[in-house]
């Protein structure tokens, strides 16, 4: 009895420990909670048997529609009833994109009898509220409700639509939509984006959007005009199984109030430890574990992976961590063009925990960072590519309040500029090295290093295309 209370109670630290790392924050407010009290008092009297009457305001390319009165009261108590489950996931952030072109604008509007009214606008798919935008779940579910015509709404500029979760993407298309052949983009220029707390150097013209906080901070930013140009940057993905065999074995735990975490570790996909490159293909399962937990996290589909070298790499994370990887790899882009990539990661060797010969303690991908070009242009961007993805700084006062917020809570301590910086630096030396040999290098080797890395490239596209 003994022996398995101090399983339960070792097992529930575990849980507790790994639970938060996709999370990073709370899962996600109400959206009508971020509204005044009048909405709170409109969402506690609003009667289905009567409902307001509904208007749709569509703005698209600057252009206002008809208004669509809904006459439907079954339509009517849907979009009340999706409204009132959304969830804010995060703040969206855009950096711009260089276009003249308005975000599309929807508006619902609830008018009482006695002509007050309650209205909700969603600009570009986000939530208006105030002078922020907010990235939401169920916006894809909010436009598809019968009744509402919201077919001529394109999604220019959108997030890369392949990947990204209801809670940040259900407003778009399942899948990139077909766009006219893209011209290579080799002239780029980086410019330095301020998040407030965080800096990074973005090629101008480009979109970002932010998740997580502290350990887990992660960003995706991509050029509006052609998608398959990305970057990508994840301090903690997780939770990870280290084997199936775990990963079953959580299963037996799930409904079991001493491990609240059972079913999030039983979701949680598998990785091989000795290569930190396996988190990657794992994506589209950690998307999805973060889609059912209201996470909020967006990560690339990385459909069609396909590894052409693996370049050796040891940061000061070596200690911490096992299969420490970085890696030229082919991939589909998030428009759909065959592209080339720099991927880089390592896997979290947290202290294993034996349950019946089986190590169940879960871990995850720290450092993941990724470029992404299409292979007819990477080698005139990859440069400054891993340039921009290697700046991201925070500032002071983030990084004290993210160590103090990790000591509370028992997370690893969210690390320095100059640690990351460290980590970035060797990151970069190997990768520069591969891709343009190293300080002594002459021309017949380089050359020779172009060839290859050609051939590749080639290979690729024969794939791919």
């Amino acid at each position: 009895m003994m022996k398995n209370y101090k399983i339960m109670t070792l097992m529930l630290v575990v849980t507790l420990l790994t639970g938060a790392v996709l999370s990073g924050c709370e899962a996600g407010r109400p959206l009508f909670e971020f509204y005044g009290d009048m909405v709170k008092a409109w969402e506690k009297s609003y009667d289905r048997d009567s409902p307001d009457a509904l208007t749709v305001y569509i703005e698209h390319d600057g252009v206002t529609e008809a208004p669509q009165v809904i006459t439907s009261t079954q339509v009517t108590n849907e979009v009340f009833g999706t409204l009132s489950s959304m969830r804010v996931t995060g703040e969206y952030i855009s950096q711009g994109v260089a276009s003249d072109a308005e975000p599309d604008t929807v508006i619902y509007q609830f008018r009482s009898s006695d002509g007050g009214t309650v209205e909700f606008t969603f600009k570009g798919g986000h939530a208006v509220i105030g002078d922020k935008l907010y990235i939401c779940s169920g916006v894809e579910e909010l436009f598809g409700i019968g009744g509402i015509d919201l077919s001529a709404l394109d999604a220019t500029a959108s997030p890369p639509a392949d990947s990204m979760p209801p809670a940040q993407s259900s407003e778009y298309a399942d899948q990139p939509q077909p766009q006219e052949p893209q011209q290579p983009a080799t002239n780029i220029n980086l410019v330095e984006y301020d998040g407030g707390y965080f800096t990074v150097m973005l090629p101008e013209g480009w979109q970002i959007q932010t998740m997580g906080q502290y350990t887990t901070f992660g960003f995706r930013a991509w050029n509006p005009q052609n998608p398959d140009y990305e970057i990508f940057y994840y301090g903690n993905l997780g939770p990870l199984n280290k084997s199936y065999d775990a990963k079953n074995g959580w299963a037996g735990y799930i409904g079991n109030m001493g491990f609240p975490n059972a079913e999030l570790n039983y979701d949680a996909p598998v990785v091989t430890m000795d290569s930190g490159s396996s988190v990657f293909y794992v994506f589209d399962e950690l998307q999805a574990v973060s889609d059912k937990y209201g996470f909020g996290f967006s990560l690339p589909a990385l459909g069609d992976l396909m590894p052409q070298t693996s370049i050796p790499i040891e940061t000061a994370y070596a200690g911490a961590s096992t299969g420490e990887t970085m890696i030229f790899a082919g991939v589909r882009g998030s428009n759909g063009g065959a592209c080339g990539g720099m991927f880089m990661a390592s896997l979290w060797n947290t202290n294993p925990y034996y349950v019946g010969g089986v190590d169940m303690t879960p871990t995850s991908a720290m450092n993941v960072v990724g470029i992404i070009a299409p292979t007819e242009d990477f080698l005139n961007v990859e440069a400054v590519l891993t340039q921009a993805v290697f700046s991201l700084r925070f500032t002071d006062k983030y990084i004290q309040d993210g160590i103090a917020y990790s000591k509370a809570v028992g997370e690893a301590a969210m690390a320095d500029n100059a640690a990351r910086q460290a980590v970035f630096d060797r990151a970069n030396k190997a990768w520069s090295e591969y891709f343009r040999g190293g300080p002594t290098a002459g021309g017949d080797d380089f050359n020779r290093r172009i060839d290859e890395i050609n051939d590749m490239l080639d290979n690729i596209r024969f794939a791919l295309d």
